[in-house]
């Protein structure tokens, strides 16, 4: 696995998580807010704190070689390469290119 898969599937992760939570923080509240149970309202304030830390951990992605932090400036966007933005092809800290294999560190 390289290091473009690696954080790529780690920020899609988050990414899948946070949007379902708040999909369904969404649905909870418009429907507590038609129905008039406050139960919907409570489960909605329990959502919302997972979409806040999937979105945290998205952007505190590490690098595998140097555990620099990476998720600040890696998106999902930039790590596939869409046609109008840049693509990321090094680590900002280590400058290892993250087409390269995981190589895990010897002791």
């Amino acid at each position: 696995m390289t290091i473009r898969a690696y954080l790529r599937t780690r920020k899609a992760r988050y990414s899948i998580v946070g949007t379902i939570g708040l999909v369904l923080a969404m649905g909870l509240g418009m429907a507590g807010s038609i129905i008039g149970d406050a139960r919907y309202s409570y489960a909605t304030l329990v959502l919302l704190p997972i979409v806040l830390v999937c979105t945290l951990f998205s952007r505190s992605l590490r690098c595998p070689r140097c555990k620099g932090d990476v998720g600040s400036y890696t998106s999902l966007i930039r790590l596939r390469g869409a046609p109008l933005v840049r693509r990321v092809d090094f680590c900002a800290y280590c400058g290892v290119s993250l087409d390269e294999p995981i190589v895990p560190k010897e002791s």
